[in-house]
């Protein structure tokens, strides 16, 4: 795992293009579905954004609160 994480933070500093990121969105939470590396990376860079292919589920019933908050993710923005 860490040798990909390598791989990857080399070729962002490089400047290849890093694809977006895919999460879920349920009301005000998100959830990383592919780019876990993508984030930790974009986290220890220190950015505050990160592009992100974002699919929004909605519901009639509210996500449960004791799940961990968006913001709480390594550099994924809520």
């Amino acid at each position: 795992m860490r040798e990909r994480w390598e791989q990857l933070a080399l070729a962002q500093r490089r400047g290849a293009a890093i694809p977006p990121i895919e999460v879920y969105r349920v009301g005000g939470l998100h959830f990383v579905s592919d780019g876990h590396h993508r984030v930790s990376i974009a986290a220890a860079a220190g950015q505050q954004t990160i592009d992100a292919y974002v699919t929004e589920i909605l519901t009639t019933k509210p996500p449960n609160r004791t799940t961990l908050p968006a913001s709480q993710l390594a550099g994924c923005p809520a």
